[in-house]
């Protein structure tokens, strides 16, 4: 048999997580808006972080175009890594808050969600994933909301520590007043 293929045995958008006393950062541009990142591995199956948006669609609704602020706190934990597939499990807790013409909300976000990764090569690794960005909003127009997301993901690795992501999620979303 051959070796088995790893990729670079980390992935920000994957499954394999960052490693212990490891940092990454990272910057995504695209819909809904501008979002910073930062994990650091508190051993080899545990990553811990945050993310900050600014945002211009409300929680990603694309006929909803208004700007807003994101912040979550977010973990990931390794289920499984057997070599040629990993699985991994996403949570957070944060806050948003949606600026629209004559009003200002706010609420809290509990984004939960399921990742597997496949190595392809050495430098190019693939994702499935499965998120379920819950959100709760306060105030007259407040309510609860669970978004369905499921898509697909690809990491390009230029070096050991540096890496280009493409990342998709939609799906159906439930709102309750």
């Amino acid at each position: 048999g051959g070796a088995t293929v790893r990729g670079q045995g980390w992935s920000f958008l994957g499954s394999q997580t960052v490693g212990k006393d490891r940092t990454a950062l990272a910057a995504e541009v695209g819909f809904p808006g501008l979002t910073l990142s930062v994990l650091r591995g508190l051993h080899s199956g545990v990553d811990l972080g945050g993310r900050v948006s600014l945002v211009y669609a409300y929680e990603s609704i694309p006929t909803l175009l208004h700007p807003g602020i994101k912040g979550d706190v977010v973990a990931r934990f390794s289920l499984l890594d057997a070599g040629r597939l990993s699985l991994a499990a996403t949570a957070g807790l944060g806050f948003l808050t949606t600026f629209s013409p004559g009003y200002t909300f706010g609420g809290l976000s509990i984004p939960v969600g399921l990742v597997l990764g496949i190595p392809i090569g050495s430098a190019l690794v693939a994702s499935i994933g499965l998120d379920v960005p819950f959100f709760v909003t306060f105030g007259s127009f407040g309510g609860a909301t669970v978004p369905i997301l499921g898509g697909l993901g690809v990491e390009y690795f230029l070096d050991k520590s540096l890496a280009l992501t493409f990342n998709t999620r939609m799906g159906p979303a439930l709102h309750v007043n």
